[in-house]
Order: structure tokens, then C-alpha cells, then sequence
């Protein structure tokens, strides 16, 4: 969840792009990404919640691993 004072217009098109596609089966992999990420200990400054979205939503990302190959 994110907390938003007044969203800048890349987080709303952010929030936006996941209202459009996100899932429960996507919910699923997202949390189960930053969970990986978490346990791993990977800073999020390296490996980012947007990442992680766009890495899901947009490209089918299903493991921490493709979203850091994605970045790549």
C-alpha cells in the first residue's frame, strides 16, 4: 500500500496501470517477489516496488531473478 500526499503524474500513471491488470494470481507473484526480495535482503533501492509491478504486469516477471534480469 502506498501512502500519497498528492501523487506526481508517474505514480498515477502507476497506480492506474495496476488498477488496469492487476489479478489475484498477479497480487500472488507480486507479493511473493517482495517476499523473495525481503528474505534475500536486496535493498530496495536496488530492486524497487515499480520494478516489481511493471516487471509482473508488464512483462511477465514471475521471480525476484527476472525482475533483476529485466533491469538489466
Amino acid at each position: 500500500m502506498w501512502f500519497l500526499f498528492e501523487p506526481s503524474l508517474p505514480e498515477l500513471s502507476l497506480m492506474s496501470f495496476v488498477r488496469q491488470r492487476l489479478t489475484t494470481e498477479t497480487r500472488a507473484t507480486i507479493l511473493e517477489i517482495k517476499h523473495q526480495r525481503h528474505v534475500l535482503g536486496s535493498d530496495k533501492h536496488r530492486v524497487s516496488s515499480v520494478d516489481i509491478y511493471y516487471g509482473v504486469l508488464r512483462d511477465g516477471a514471475g521471480t525476484l531473478e527476472d525482475i533483476i534480469t529485466l533491469k538489466a
